[in-house]
């Protein structure tokens, strides 16, 4: 089990609203995944092209943004910070989005 790094932390308290915008973000930009095949350990991940976003959902829900590319950033949340960010928003997504968190998570069916 690993540790929580205050670096990593949000610095915001999300409202509602804030799940909400983030699940739809996560809806259609979003990436749940295992950090290594058969291993636990999940992460939360969104791309954008504008990092102004992803700056938002780190304020609020933590974790790092990486810049890849000409024009491309990742924000990444991973552990036990990922997996709160999407238990929280699980129930407002499609059911796709569902399967790939249970299948990052190694879960089975639950509601």
């Amino acid at each position: 089990m690993g540790t929580l790094q205050a670096s990593l932390a949000p610095t915001e308290r999300p409202t509602t609203a804030d799940f909400y915008w983030a699940a739809g973000l996560f809806e259609g930009e979003g990436h749940a995944r295992q950090v290594r095949k058969g291993y636990p350990g999940e992460q939360a991940q969104l791309g954008q092209k504008d990092p102004e976003v992803l700056y938002r959902v780190k304020a609020l829900f933590g974790g790092n943004i990486y810049h890849y590319g000409s024009h491309c950033y990742l924000w990444n949340l991973s552990g036990a910070r990922a997996r709160g960010f999407l238990m929280s928003i699980y129930g407002l997504l499609s059911h796709r989005r569902q399967e790939q968190i249970r299948k990052a998570m190694c879960l089975g069916e639950f509601a």
